[in-house]
This record gives C-alpha cells, structure tokens and sequence, in this order.
C-alpha cells in the first residue's frame, strides 16, 4: 500500500506553528517484510522499545517518508491469528504534529481489509490509542505476545498497557 499526501492537503489539521516551512511530499508505503528488521534501529534511535520475539511474527511494516527521511514506522504482528501492533513510533522532533494519528489510521485501513475481528496494541503511551477507539484490554487475553513483551523490558513494564480495538 502506497500512498501520497500534500503537506499542503495536512495543513489544514495541522495548528501554524507546526506546519513545514516547505512544501514537501509524505508518503506512507509497507515495507518488504525481510527489511522490516532494518527498522528496528529507527525504533530505538527514537525511544521505542520492540522485543526480538516478535521478529518471525511480522506480517507488514510500515513507514511515512518526508523526502528521504523516514519520520514513522509501525510494525503489526500476527500471533494464532491476531494481529497486535508493539510500535509505532513518530520520530521526536516531528511528534505533536498528527503524523502519528496518519501512521495509526493508514495501519488500520489495512487491518479493515483483512478478515480479523480486532487488533491489540502494546503502549508505554496508551492515552494515544484511547482516543482512536482501543480500550484496555485483559492482558490474560493475548498473554502469548503481551508477557514476552513485557518480560524483556522489565523496568519498564509499569505504565505500559494493553489495549484492544474492535474492527
């Protein structure tokens, strides 16, 4: 899925004082599933944590480019037929500009398409996902993907959440 956006066509969502002083192109495509692991530096340059369990697990990948620069990525992993979301992750500097609501919305269209009837998503910020329908969800539920998580980043493990979303 690829797909191109204006920064002139966003800035009408965007407050002044966090529109681009150029006009540039954004585009939001998947990456090949074999390059998905190249991402995984991009993740933790930007304070994303993703648990190396999760590597054989990946059904897409995806990024939002500005010019050359990848700004967002989003993995979704299956598990028994679940998709869940560990990470999206908007680089810092571009955070608070809605490109992380971009990044959420193109993932789920894919999800829309496929045949599932929810998606679980692993956050150290779960107010985000609230204001996009998730709502939390019993960890005793996906406890196969949720415990690996939070077993691998233990000090971490307070605040972090599970949170589903009906499609």
């Amino acid at each position: 899925m690829t797909g191109k956006c204006a920064i002139s066509d966003l800035e009408a969502l965007l407050p002044e004082d966090k529109r681009p002083s150029q006009r540039t192109w954004m585009r939001f495509r998947e990456v090949k599933k074999e390059d998905a692991p190249g991402l995984f530096s991009f993740f933790s340059e930007n304070g994303a944590e993703y648990a190396e369990e999760y590597r054989d697990r990946i059904a897409h990948a995806y990024v939002l480019v500005q010019g050359e620069e990848i700004i967002g990525g989003a993995i979704l992993c299956v598990s028994s037929s679940v998709y869940f979301l560990p990470v999206l992750v908007i680089r810092e500097e571009n955070r608070r500009k809605k490109l992380g609501k971009i990044m959420l919305e193109n993932t789920m269209k894919v999800l829309h398409a496929s045949e599932t009837e929810s998606v679980f998503a692993i956050s150290d910020v779960p107010e985000f996902y609230r204001r996009f329908a998730f709502f939390p969800a019993d960890p005793e539920d996906r406890k196969e993907f949720y415990s690996a998580y939070t077993s691998q980043y233990p000090g971490k493990k307070e605040g972090r959440e599970l949170l589903k979303y009906e499609l």
